[in-house]
């Protein structure tokens, strides 16, 4: 006799990519490096990489049934950041990033979103 939970699903479920976290994260990570040495284009790099992390990890959370612990705390730590970034642009004057910083920031948060639901939508269902 079958059991119920021995039954395959027939639905295909998403898994959480960590190759591909860890790749923006690696990004993110020679982003902060460069920063800390005072390299040209070190923050333009910055904020778009956090935008392309902060979009993986947001595209997962919003998609994956089965929630992952380092999917939430990247998504607590990328909430963390966009709310620094808007108080400095709002009520500090500009520090640390400016107004001009979040467009750029949103640009590649939406390009990077886009690029995500693209890959997800357009990926061939295997059976």
């Amino acid at each position: 006799m079958n059991d119920l939970l021995d039954t395959p699903t027939s639905e295909s479920v998403p898994t959480y990519r960590r190759d591909a976290l860890i790749w923006w994260s690696s990004i993110v990570l020679s982003g902060i490096i460069l920063v800390l040495l005072d390299v040209p284009f070190s923050n333009e790099l910055l904020l778009a990489s956090s935008g392309g992390m902060t979009a993986f990890s947001w595209y997962w959370f919003t998609w994956l049934r089965n929630r992952s612990i380092m999917n939430n705390i990247v998504c607590i730590l990328a909430v963390c950041w966009f709310l620094m970034m808007l108080w400095g642009a709002t009520f500090n004057e500009g520090y640390p990033y400016n107004f001009y910083a979040m467009i750029l920031y949103g640009a590649s948060f939406a390009i990077a979103f886009g690029i995500h639901l693209i890959v997800y939508y357009t990926k061939p269902n295997s059976k």
